[in-house]
């Protein structure tokens, strides 16, 4: 079975742009602070550009280690960290887990005093795992993304009609119409569109 993340609280701890950041974490190591975070992705662009975008909001930092997987792909970096000790420790847990469609960011600020490659692999595990404990995971459901606009009296009989299928609102939007984007498990396509028909 194929597992994704979702974070225990509903809304994790907020977006960067339309990227869940799904959960935080901390660890201390001899001085050394270590941030983890983790992003619910759809794409190796989602991912390069969130990694990007944490390397200049982060720019202070010694390293920036991360792992990311999809469904087709999966990639991973140590930043300079000894080979193994930080960015595979990652990927392996994400490998392990069979978890898709996740990027874990690590950033490490470094404290003056050198770790050892056993040390470091723990901090690294430590501080992905702070993150993840406030994660769950669920299974993998392929979906597709569908927009629907109707009228504002339908809004409630649509609303059942998604939840009915596990299918889950995106964005909304209220003008002439409502306009839905919705995404939708693939195995109940084909019976919510005939019931939108």
């Amino acid at each position: 079975m194929i597992y994704t993340l979702k974070a225990l609280n509903k809304e994790g701890i907020g977006k960067y742009q339309d990227i869940e950041v799904l959960s935080k974490g901390y660890y201390e190591e001899k001085k050394s602070k270590f941030y983890s975070y983790v992003f619910s992705i759809s794409s190796k662009e989602e991912a390069e550009n969130v990694i990007k975008k944490w390397r200049e909001l982060y720019k202070d930092s010694r390293h920036l280690v991360y792992a990311y997987s999809l469904e087709n792909l999966s990639r991973y970096s140590d930043d300079g960290e000894p080979s193994g000790t930080a960015g595979k420790v990652l990927y392996t847990y994400l490998q392990n887990k069979k978890i898709i469609n996740a990027l874990i960011i690590v950033i490490r600020y470094f404290g003056g005093i050198l770790l050892g490659s056993g040390l470091l692999t723990r901090a690294y595990s430590k501080t992905m795992l702070d993150a993840l404990k406030k994660c769950e995971e669920v299974e993998y459901q392929k979906t597709e993304n569908i927009k629907l606009i109707f009228n504002y009296s339908d809004e409630s009989r649509i609303l059942n009609k998604i939840e009915k299928y596990k299918g889950e609102v995106i964005s909304k939007e209220y003008l002439e119409n409502v306009t839905f984007s919705v995404v939708i498990p693939e195995k109940s396509i084909n019976n919510f569109q005939k019931w939108i028909k």
